[in-house]
Order: structure tokens, then sequence, then C-alpha cells
């Protein structure tokens, strides 16, 4: 466990170093989200929208404001670029979990960018402040941390598997581009799940591991939720993150052969 430390503290320092991608970050999100909100409030209060009030829809996109810098888990970049420039190889030969020290690197950026995004939260509340639903009952926190963490193993095990496709694809930045579109209109980022039609292609929505980056969690803080829709979205959520890790470890093994083979 300690050398999985010592990448998280190294990775921690050089964070605290280059502190300016994560303001380039959270400026680029801000616009985004205040220009959403604005939108909203200019709209006159009426009847529900897929199931949410005014405040309850503004209160969600800040609340994606927030939860974007929590589960923001993206190694992707990192592993893709590791493989194209070689430096892989360091990575094939030591005594150590690749999934592991890239989960730590990943928790040493977002313990700095996680005061970085509740701090864009609170003044982006401020600014708008008397228009959010803030509804906390007693059971619900434990709820909506685990759904939290489970979208963190999701998001970061999809992003791994991706970066890892780097093994056999020349050009890889198109999945990227792939995963976010998906990730915004499929996970709830965008729009909440709700807005999308009933039938197959809702049903659909809900069964993808999109749906357990953002929607999830939002949906059971918001009590969009029954207690057996709670349950069986926990099973699909952790469900999917322990496939994205299964599916690492298959593409490891058969990409650490490939790139073993192409270096003789």
């Amino acid at each position: 466990m300690k050398k999985y430390w010592a990448f998280f503290r190294a990775n921690l320092q050089v964070t605290l170093a280059y502190r300016g991608p994560i303001f380039i970050w959270v400026f680029s999100n801000l616009i985004n989200v205040v220009a959403i909100l604005a939108v909203w409030l200019a709209v006159s209060a009426g009847d529900r929208i897929g199931g949410y009030t005014k405040p309850e829809l503004m209160s969600y996109y800040l609340a994606t404001l927030f939860l974007q810098w929590l589960n923001g888990w993206f190694p992707f970049y990192d592993v893709a670029y590791e493989i194209k420039k070689g430096e892989i190889v360091f990575s094939l030969v030591k005594p150590f979990s690749y999934y592991w020290r890239k989960f730590f690197e990943e928790l040493g950026w977002h313990t700095v960018g996680l005061w970085v995004g509740l701090l864009a939260s609170f003044l982006v509340a401020l600014f708008f402040k008397g228009n959010f639903v803030f509804d906390f009952r007693f059971s619900r926190p434990i709820l909506v941390i685990l759904a939290v963490i489970s979208s963190i193993l999701v998001v970061f095990g999809l992003s791994l598997c991706q970066g890892l496709t780097a093994f056999w694809l020349t050009e890889v930045y198109a999945l990227d581009s792939i995963f976010w579109i998906s990730r915004s209109l499929l996970g709830g980022q965008g729009i909440p799940l709700s807005f999308i039609p009933a039938g197959f292609f809702q049903k659909l929505v809900r069964f993808l591991p999109f749906r357990y980056t953002f929607s999830f969690p939002l949906e059971i803080y918001f009590n969009k939720l029954t207690d057996r829709e709670i349950f069986a979205g926990f099973g699909l959520s952790f469900g999917w993150a322990v496939v994205f890790y299964y599916l690492y470890r298959l593409m490891w093994a058969k990409g650490r052969k490939k790139y073993t083979a192409f270096g003789q």
C-alpha cells in the first residue's frame, strides 16, 4: 500500500505546483453552468418539467457542477500518452497494479480539485441564492455518498479501459469524444434522464453505465426513486464498476503481451 500512497503524494505535489489547469477547467465549467442557470432563471415557474420543479432543476445543475469535480476521474489521457510515447514499458515490469497506480494518482489530483469545485459551487449558489432546493433527509446523505463513490469507480474504470485501447489503435481520442457526448446526454449531466421519453430508449439509458456517472446520485438526492429502484441502481452501478475492472485486467494482459512482442 505504501507504494500507491507514494503515487498519491507525487501527483498531489504536481497538482499543487501546477494549479493552472485546475483553474482553467473550473472557469470553463462555471461558464457552462451559469449559462444554463440563467436560462432556467428566465423561465417562469409553473408545472413540473420531467418531474422537476424550477428550483429543483436549478439545484440539479448546481449539483452537476460540484459532482463533476468529485467523479471526474479520467486516466484516459495519461494512459494513452504513456502507451504512445513508450513510457508504459516502465509499468510493465514494475511489481504493482497499474489500475491502483492510476487510481491513487487521480486521488491526488482530486484531493485538490475537490476544494476548488466546492468553492466554485459555493460562488454560484451565492450568486443565484434563493433559487435552489437543499433537502437532506437522515438516510439520504449516506446513499448519495455511496452513489458518488460508485460513480467514481464507473467513470475511472471506463476511462482507464478507453486509454488501454491505445495498445491496438493509432487514434484513440475519437473514443474520448464519444464518451463525453454520452456522459452529457445519457449520463444526466446535460439534461435529467427523466426528460427522455418513456419507452425502450428510456429503459436502455437507465441500464447503460453512463447513468451512474451523474444521474443516479442526483436522482437519489432529489428523491426521484423508490427504495426498490435505489437498490437496483446500486446493483447496476457497482456491477458496471466490477465489469470495467475485469475488462481492464483482460485488456492489460492482452495489451501487455502485444506491446512486449512489438518491442522485441
